[in-house]
């Protein structure tokens, strides 16, 4: 008998062998993919470098949004506005009150050129109102994403100010959205803004990055382990990338556009696919049904309150639900590691790959959204 015991052990042990050397095959091939995401983080950087300012800000938040501009000369008269800094490095982080921000260009020659410039789509308008050095009202200039005549082909929200005489100017800029304010404002050269407006090194390449990255590494996966999930993966991928591209302003300056969906304002008619597609996506690859068939009901009751939503804001934009668009998203976050941690303690090594990607995407948006509130630079 003992001879019989001792024949077999080396055989289940080569085979355990070969189990755990393919385990961390698959794990490492998908970190490699996961870090070409990462890997825009230089590019980023590049892409902020040497950026100069033409005057420094200083910022007044408007809560309710009702001060003329005449109110506002006045409280920047009695010091009511705060440096930049103290708000963080480059930026207020989230808010939906009305910004006003005050910035003081020189201009050395007759009709020099300076631009107003975000790296972020957010904002929905930024008016900006010219004045010289002895307070004379000189010209107001609507500008941002959706600001009347505004060039189509302009990704960034972007304002010129024409200073007509070599002297100091006063520029306020009033700036609103229905989104988040993440501010980081640059005043800019024709030059400088021209080469951040045509980089090739953009302020979303490493967020891009990223996506693409998860996208590949959930290929990954089904290719390999589970490819009956192969429906599932492609809606989720498209819906990742789609969503991506609106949200990044490309609708009005890639070579793609799509029926119904032409500009950045139109991002809410597919706000809640990435939850939806990730939801099932979860439920599928993790096998929901057979593995917790209550949490499975729940996950499947939420991917439908979802669609009700999206197809809401499909035919009325302006509807509530589009203020659930976020936490849906964390939901479906939350979803994804609580099936995962609970497949994984039922033995299922695949959904430690799965959880791996979620993990790292995790932590690059996190990265991300310390950007967007000014305590690391975007």
């Amino acid at each position: 008998m003992s001879n019989c015991i001792d024949s077999v052990h080396p055989v289940v042990k080569e085979a355990e062998a070969k189990s755990l050397k393919s385990y961390w095959c698959k794990l490492l091939l998908g970190l490699t993919l996961v870090l070409i995401g990462l890997g825009g983080v230089p590019a980023t950087v590049k892409a902020h470098s040497g950026l100069t300012s033409a005057g420094d800000f200083t910022v007044y938040v408007d809560e309710d949004g009702s001060r003329s501009i005449d109110d506002i000369r006045e409280l920047e008269r009695r010091g009511e506005f705060k440096s930049l800094k103290d708000f963080g490095r480059r930026g207020l982080g989230f808010t939906k009150s009305t910004v006003w921000m005050k910035a003081s260009p020189r201009s050395l020659v007759p009709n020099n050129e300076v631009f107003v410039l975000s790296p972020r789509p957010d904002f929905t308008t930024m008016d900006i109102f010219l004045f010289d050095d002895q307070g004379h009202f000189i010209a107001k200039e609507e500008a941002g994403t959706h600001a009347k005549g505004r060039a189509i082909q302009r990704r960034l929200p972007t304002g010129r100010i024409i200073l007509p005489e070599p002297g100091i100017y006063h520029a306020y800029v009033k700036i609103r959205s229905p989104l988040q304010l993440s501010l980081s404002l640059y005043l800019l050269s024709h030059e400088e803004n021209h080469r951040v407006i045509t980089s090739d090194t953009n302020f979303y390449f490493a967020y891009y990055g990223t996506v693409i990255a998860l996208i590949l590494y959930n290929f990954f996966l089904f290719l390999v382990l589970r490819s009956y999930n192969y429906f599932f993966y492609i809606a989720f991928g498209l819906s990742m990338a789609v969503n991506a591209y609106t949200q990044g302003g490309f609708l009005e300056y890639g070579p793609v556009t799509f029926p119904f969906l032409n500009q950045i304002e139109d991002t809410v008619r597919i706000i809640f696919l990435p939850s939806i597609t990730s939801l099932l996506f979860t439920y599928s690859f993790l096998q929901l049904k057979a593995l917790s068939p209550r949490l499975g009901k729940i996950l499947i009751s939420v991917v439908v309150i979802a669609c009700l939503c999206q197809i809401t804001l499909w035919f009325y934009p302006d509807a509530f639900c589009r203020k659930f668009a976020s936490a849906f998203d964390l939901i479906a976050v939350i979803f994804v590691f609580v099936s995962g941690t609970l497949a994984i303690r039922t033995g299922d090594r695949a959904a430690a790959i799965f959880l791996l990607a979620w993990g790292i995407l995790a932590l690059s948006v996190g990265i991300w959204s310390l950007g967007n509130i000014g305590l690391i630079e975007k």
